[in-house]
Parts: C-alpha cells; sequence; structure tokens
C-alpha cells in the first residue's frame, strides 16, 4: 500500500459515519459563546473509491442548514491522519489572508477537534471546540481537567509529513503547554481540551498550533501542527500514557 492510500484508510477506519457534534466557540480568554449542534457525514460511495461529506446545521433558534463538502478521494485529501488523529489547514501564513487549522483526535465512539482562525492581520478569533459522537447525540462526558503527569508518564510520538510518510514511534518527555514559553497563548476549556498558539500569527515565521486532550485521567493526545517560513511542515501525535493508578 502506497503512503497515500495509507492515509486514505486512517480516514476511512476511524472518520467515515455521522458525527453528532456541538460546536462551541471561546474567546482567546476562554469564555464559551452561543453553540450550535452539527452532524458532520461521512460516507463512502458504493465503489467505495471516495468519501461525501455533508454537515447539517442546527441553531439556536430552530434554524437549520445544509453544507456540502467534497467528495474526497485518496488524490484530492487534504488532511493528514496518524492513527485515530487528524489534522488540515492553510497551507501558509499569508499577508492579509485569513488562516485556519483543525486538529481532532478520536476515542472509541467519542471525537474531539479544535478549530483556530486568524484574521488577515495575524489576530486570533474565538476558537470553536467540536465534540461528537459517532451515530447519535450523547450526554457530554465527565470534565477532565489539566492532568498534573506525576512520575509514571510515558509518551509517544508519531510524525506525518507532506509527503504522507509516518514516522516511527519515538520516545518524548511530558511538559506542560504553560512551560511551553511566554511569547505564548493557552488556552483550556471544559472537556479536558486545551490549545497552545503563539499570540499573533506573522507571514514568514516558523510557529507551532499544539492541541491537547486529557481523554480520562490516564490518557493525554497532543496534535501538534508545525509550519516552517515557507509553510506546513509537518502533523505529530503525541499520546502519554499512565502505567500507574491515579
Amino acid at each position: 500500500m502506497d503512503l497515500q492510500d495509507a492515509n486514505w484508510e486512517r480516514f476511512c477506519r476511524y472518520h467515515v459515519g455521522d458525527w453528532y457534534g456541538l460546536w462551541t466557540p471561546y474567546t482567546v480568554d476562554g469564555v464559551a459563546l452561543a453553540p450550535r449542534q452539527c452532524i458532520r457525514s461521512f460516507q463512502r460511495t458504493a465503489d467505495r473509491r471516495a468519501i461525501t461529506h455533508q454537515n447539517h446545521y442546527r441553531y439556536a433558534d430552530g434554524r437549520q442548514e445544509t453544507k456540502t463538502f467534497g467528495p474526497y478521494t485518496p488524490a484530492t485529501t487534504r488532511v493528514v491522519f496518524v492513527e485515530a488523529s487528524f489534522s488540515w489547514g492553510s497551507p501558509t501564513v499569508a499577508a492579509e489572508t485569513p488562516f485556519a487549522f483543525e486538529t481532532g483526535f478520536r476515542a472509541a465512539e467519542r471525537r474531539v477537534s479544535l478549530v483556530a482562525r486568524s484574521d488577515t492581520h495575524g489576530v486570533w478569533l474565538p476558537l470553536v471546540v467540536i465534540t461528537e459522537h459517532l451515530g447519535r447525540w450523547a450526554a457530554r462526558p465527565p470534565a477532565v481537567g489539566s492532568p498534573a503527569l506525576p512520575r509514571g508518564w510515558r509518551g509517544l510520538r508519531r510524525t506525518i509529513t507532506p509527503d504522507l510518510c509516518v514516522s516511527p514511534a519515538e520516545p518524548i518527555a511530558w511538559r506542560r503547554l504553560e512551560e511551553m514559553g511566554e511569547d505564548r497563548l493557552t488556552v483550556r476549556v471544559p472537556g479536558g481540551l486545551a490549545v497552545s498558539l503563539p499570540r499573533r500569527l506573522a507571514p514568514g515565521q516558523p510557529w507551532v498550533g499544539i492541541v491537547e486532550w486529557a481523554v480520562e485521567a490516564t490518557t493525554v493526545y497532543r496534535g501538534i501542527r508545525t509550519y516552517e517560513a515557507t509553510g506546513f511542515a509537518q502533523f505529530s501525535l503525541e499520546q502519554f500514557t499512565n502505567e500507574h493508578k491515579v
């Protein structure tokens, strides 16, 4: 199987289906704004060579709206997949141009993702946190706070490059997002989700966007989207687990 087909198979294995979700905007100060419901539907065609994509939005005032995207094929899929995680976004930070990326993770029948967007001046707009369940509406899971990660935790990282090559897993050490540097913005929201971003985007500057999900008290996922001066360079999935009961 070539790299393009392998990326496609991860898409099909983990993300095809109807994802019933709540989309909640948050200011960069962590204040929740009015949410909306959305069913994201990814379905393989009868010949299994493409995936169709529709978003069915439900607004608080009763309005409903459907938007159609794709269809996607192995050759046209711009999302990168590492195990059950995914990420996509603008290829570069360009002057006077809005920017956006989404990074997410699946665990069992749950999926969460975060969308970060900037305006034409590199200033971050409200974040969008998406919490989804496969096949049905579900109650929100219990909130998981920011883990302290005492001794006993270990981490592994896998990285995918734009040519869709996935690296072997390598061991990594834990650092809290708040320890990544004072020049970064860290936002934590209910549900164990957090993001770390540069305070402002600037064209031609290397940077990373990190999305973290504390799935439960003993598992944390991180998706790290890395940009060099020339544009998107790689996406890494980090998984931290605790071998001891907490």
